[in-house]
């Protein structure tokens, strides 16, 4: 039989023994090398989410309110992940009111596998949820420059939901704007905060709107003049009458108003007055509406508003005859 090298290689136990080990060794570190591709980690303080809440119930307390959730994936996954991408849940499908124990389900991202839940189980208090109304109440801060006029809210109302013990705890709900230094016109979008009689938050409820657009308008300086009044007439009179003088009484009215809109007036005017016929001599009673003269109105007044217009009249034949 011929003896090549091969054979002398096995035949020897010690070359064997080596290479076997060599080669186990390979295969450990390379099977050992995937293994700690995986990383375990764990998120602290995860906010729980609520699935299946019965629409007439709200939750009022929870304890706790957060659970630890460890997680294992690859490293690379795993080193890219954020709360964000999982979601911790109770189910509370065919709940009713009282405390109860509910377990805690993860969602998590595909090639992640959940490890553990800490805890396991919550309580959950249900409680009646109600529903209320309230008024924005506008709070102002620090010391504007300028004088401002009354802040209105839009919407002036928020509809208020959650759980009727947090309900009944609400003084009002507030809509809070720093003015210091403030010295033009401001226009914010606030968030609402709803508080209790000493003014402390009120947690657990739902507003809607949860924000509200402030108007703070700068407080205009009001002034006063007296400005002579010009009846507005329309109409055709019958060919027998010519109008010969128009008498009005008072002939100057008070307007008051912010100062830039009353100084670019230089008279007010009446209602229309429709000459079609009118008979004789005649004395009406007619308003000045503030919006014929002013485009915008709001805040003017006018005193008095009603004034008397004495018309005169006279035939033209008669005035003929005279002349003659």
């Amino acid at each position: 039989m011929e003896v090549t090298p091969l054979s002398k290689f096995l035949h020897n136990d010690r070359l064997v023994l080596i290479m076997s080990f060599v080669i186990a060794l390979a295969l450990w570190v390379g099977v050992a090398s995937g293994q700690n591709r995986d990383v375990q980690r764990t998120f602290p303080n995860i906010p729980l989410t609520w699935r299946n809440l019965p629409e007439n119930l709200s939750v009022v307390d929870t304890s706790p309110e957060t659970v630890d959730v460890t997680l294992r994936g690859d490293r690379e996954i795993m080193s890219d992940l954020s709360p964000e991408d999982f979601v911790a849940a109770v189910n509370l499908s065919g709940a009713s009111r009282g405390a109860v124990d509910y377990f805690v389900t993860v969602s998590v991202p595909r090639g992640v596998q959940l490890v553990q839940v800490e805890p396991q189980t919550v309580t959950v208090e249900l409680e009646q949820s109600v529903e209320e109304v309230f008024q924005v109440s506008i709070r102002l801060t620090g010391t504007p420059e300028a004088e401002l006029a009354e802040p209105t809210a839009d919407p002036a109302q928020v509809v208020v939901n959650g759980p009727m013990s947090r309900v009944e705890q609400i003084a009002e709900v507030q809509a809070e704007v720093e003015v210091d230094g403030l010295d033009q016109d401001l226009r914010e979008r606030v968030v609402c905060t709803p508080v209790d009689a000493e003014g402390n938050p009120v947690r657990g409820v739902l507003l809607i709107p949860r924000q509200v657009d402030v108007l703070i308008a700068r407080e205009e300086t009001q002034v006063t003049r007296q400005l002579p009044v010009k009846p507005v007439m329309y109409g055709e009179l019958p060919p027998d009458r010519v109008l010969t003088s128009v008498t009005v009484r008072p002939r100057m009215v008070s307007v008051t108003g912010p100062e830039e809109a009353v100084e670019q007036l230089d008279h007010v005017l009446t209602e229309p007055i429709d000459l079609t016929g009118l008979d004789l001599d005649d004395t009406l009673e007619v308003e000045i509406p503030v919006g014929t003269t002013i485009e915008d109105p709001a805040g003017m007044r006018i005193d008095p508003q009603d004034v008397v217009i004495e018309l005169m009249f006279m035939d033209p034949d008669a005035q003929d005859e005279d002349e003659e």
